[in-house]
């Protein structure tokens, strides 16, 4: 008899698991759909002057004018785009973490490669004064022991480690190699070049000197697949090419697509890459 009551006790419990197992699949479900549709757009920078500053600068497609870049910000905030940290594309990717509801379903990672000043003196104050976070890839054999506090325009001067950690409310600092930020005869990147020791080996001086980086931008966008198993080796969990394209849930982590905003992307041209129209 008691062996009976049991049995039914149990199977009565089953019962009420099933619809919660049910809703908790349903649940699931609707968050997978609700990744599958979000996009991600990675913009990336270089360098940032005002107009009127820029007197050697103007054909070089790193250099991108103050006006131009405060222009664009104030149509990600506007159009109430999501803009998100480099963690929560990490999430994205492998977790399929779905990202806050935003404009088209697109969410914006913002980037600056080499680590510049001006990303201190101009572009930190109009990130900051949005709530924008960003991520900077510094070249890390490039970051000068004392801080500059008033910028040459004339000169391409680096960001410094004081002033990395006073802009750690905004900026997200990664590594963009050490030393091997530069080519060969050949013109291939070092990152491709050199031998797979020699790449680990100036990666890891990378990551002692930021403290630590899971995030890597190739140098030149250049890459193989020894650099590749270098980054897993290393445990780097995203790395980012300089090709065009949209990033969604399933993309590789280790060929992540940007789109370069140069001197010569208009407003227009801006307006279309957030609006998913190819150009």
């Amino acid at each position: 008899m008691g062996k009976k009551i049991c049995m039914v006790i149990f199977l009565l419990l089953l019962l009420l698991k099933v619809p919660y197992v049910y809703a908790e699949a349903n649940e699931v479900s609707k968050l997978s759909d609700i990744t599958a549709e979000q996009k991600v757009v990675v913009l990336m920078y270089h360098h940032v002057l005002p107009n009127q500053l820029n007197k050697y600068y103007r054909n070089n497609s790193a250099v991108i004018s103050l006006e131009a870049f405060k222009e664009q910000m104030k149509y990600l905030y506007d159009n109430d785009y999501n803009i998100i940290t480099i963690r929560e594309l990490e999430e994205f990717i492998y977790y399929k973490r779905p990202l806050h509801k935003s404009k088209n379903n697109t969410s914006v990672l913002i980037t600056f490669d080499d680590g510049y000043l001006s990303n201190y003196i101009w572009a930190y104050p109009v990130l900051k004064s949005y709530g924008f976070k960003a991520t900077v890839f510094s070249i890390t054999s490039h970051i000068p022991k004392k801080s500059i506090e008033v910028i040459n325009p004339d000169k391409l001067e680096k960001i410094s480690y004081e002033q990395m950690v006073a802009t750690r409310d905004v900026f997200d600092y990664e590594s963009h190699s050490h030393a091997f930020h530069k080519k060969d005869h050949n013109n291939v990147s070092y990152i491709v070049s050199m031998n797979k020791d020699e790449v680990m080996e100036d990666l890891q001086i990378s990551i002692n000197k930021l403290g630590s980086s899971k995030y890597f931008a190739y140098p030149y966008g250049e890459y193989n697949e020894e650099t590749i198993d270098v980054l897993e080796i290393l445990g780097f969990k995203l790395a980012f090419t300089t090709k065009p394209g949209y990033i969604n849930h399933d993309n590789h982590p280790y060929h992540l697509t940007r789109f370069a905003i140069t001197p010569f992307t208009s407003l227009e041209q801006f307006k279309k890459i957030m609006n998913l129209n190819d150009l």
